[in-house]
């Protein structure tokens, strides 16, 4: 196998728990997971942290590796900066603003809400639009999952990402240099932690793919600090309410579900799309055509958005209805100008520090001509498979089965389906396809 870089995945696989099922060999999208000697193992490269794994292992045995709530001890001053989805995980009579209130009682020293820098960001996203319409349409910088889907699988649209920077990541460096003002702290002694609904947010803040540095210090799971934070509701008051924001308070339910980004832009030129399997085929589509009459494209890697993370701990479909109620009951929102929208986007609010570079999936050898050697033993290994993809092998499928033992990570005789006399021949012609060509003398 080849060699981990663990501080790239956002999750860990508890070998103990691990029984080789390979569920999570099955669903991951970019077959980044084997399954070897009983267990699996995760190629980082190909690797989207998009929580798939978390969700199907029956096993318990794949963790995400988000922070402790001890991680804020490291700071003078605690600031929250929770996902809309946390709204979501209440009932829709519980007032967003107690939310926030409760996540002082749990230790933070104040709490920064990130709607209105959404509202902001759906303008923003609009003026940059009309001023690109030639490389229209363009896709939604908010999921990393998505952002690295296409850096592996389809590095030619890089170039339609808007290059924006995320609400949370504005909305922690803004809290940052206020807070730092008002108290006279240092920023460095200032702790920004993103209440997160999927690890993928984990690792845009330990490795950025944009900037140095992110904003935030770390990220919580919303499904460890739920309980805390209920218990912190019966304990919380109107009283407690105030002083607890920093900055605007919108509360922008919408963005915590897919849809309705595109709708805030302009519905009848979006495309909305969520779930991996959905996004790749519209990421497939656009590889072959333009959609020349769509300008935005907002893909979600989790089912309806952000509120089908594999960190979140209310149904689905519960949470949209939940959100759907909460934003009826909060119309009362006043739009930012479009004056305000123009002077932001001209001072570089929105932009992030520098664009994504594309990362595909790396050769079977760097050398080109071995390479194709390798290309050439996989093409003819496939020919003797059965190509139905069982995975008894521990591959997700006889493609990668023939890669993997190109790189030689596997041997013949772990494909069940190949007789002695099939694995004798593919090995002969290993040798033979791997050996130099020796030509003889006139």
């Amino acid at each position: 196998m080849r060699e981990i870089d663990t501080s790239y995945l956002p999750v860990s696989i508890i070998e103990e728990r691990c029984n080789g099922c390979m569920r999570c060999m099955r669903f991951c999208p970019t077959q980044a997971i084997r399954v070897r000697r009983g267990l699996a193992k995760i190629f980082s490269p190909l690797c989207l942290s998009c929580g798939e794994c978390i969700k199907v292992c029956p096993e318990n045995a794949i963790l995400p590796l988000t922070d402790s709530f001890t991680l804020s001890e490291n700071f003078d001053i605690r600031v929250a900066v929770p996902s809309p989805v946390l709204y979501s995980q209440f009932g829709d009579d519980v007032d967003p603003a107690r939310i926030l209130a409760a996540l002082r009682h749990i230790g933070f020293d104040f709490v920064c809400d990130i709607g209105s820098v959404c509202e902001l960001f759906s303008q923003g996203y609009h003026l940059h639009l009309q001023a690109n319409r030639d490389r229209w349409p363009m896709i939604s910088s908010l999921c990393p999952t998505i952002l690295r889907l296409i850096q592996v699988k389809y590095p030619g649209l890089v170039d339609r990402i808007i290059p924006f920077d995320t609400p949370r990541e504005i909305v922690a460096r803004d809290a940052k240099l206020e807070i730092s003002r008002r108290e006279g702290v240092d920023i460095e002694k200032i702790g920004a932690i993103y209440l997160t609904p999927c690890p993928a947010k984990m690792i845009s803040i330990r490795h950025p793919p944009q900037k140095e540095k992110s904003w935030l210090d770390g990220a919580i799971s919303i499904a460890d600090i739920y309980t805390p934070l209920r218990q912190a509701l019966r304990k919380t008051s109107d009283q407690d309410i105030s002083d607890t924001l920093v900055g605007d308070t919108s509360f922008g339910f919408s963005w915590a579900r897919a849809g309705l980004m595109g709708q805030s832009i302009d519905w009848k030129n979006s495309i909305s799309v969520s779930g991996l399997p959905h996004v790749m085929k519209l990421f497939d589509h656009l590889e072959r055509s333009r959609l020349e009459n769509v300008m935005f494209i907002e893909a979600c890697a989790c089912p309806e958005g952000c509120i089908g993370g594999s960190l979140t701990v209310e149904n689905v479909y519960v949470a949209r209805r939940n959100l759907d109620l909460l934003q009826e009951l909060n119309q009362h929102r006043e739009a930012p100008s479009r004056e305000r929208i123009e002077i932001l986007y001209k001072q570089g609010y929105f932009f992030v520090e520098k664009g994504l570079d594309p990362t595909p999936q790396e050769p079977l050898h760097p050398n080109i001509g071995k390479a194709i050697i390798k290309r050439n033993l996989v093409e003819r290994v496939v020919k003797e498979l059965p190509g139905i993809d069982c995975g008894v092998c521990g591959s997700p499928t006889c493609q990668v089965f023939a890669e993997d033992y190109a790189r030689g990570e596997v041997e013949l005789i772990e494909c069940i389906h190949l007789t002695t006399q099939t694995v004798a021949e593919l090995e002969r012609d290993t040798v033979a396809m791997s050996s130099p060509t020796v030509k003889k003398p006139a």
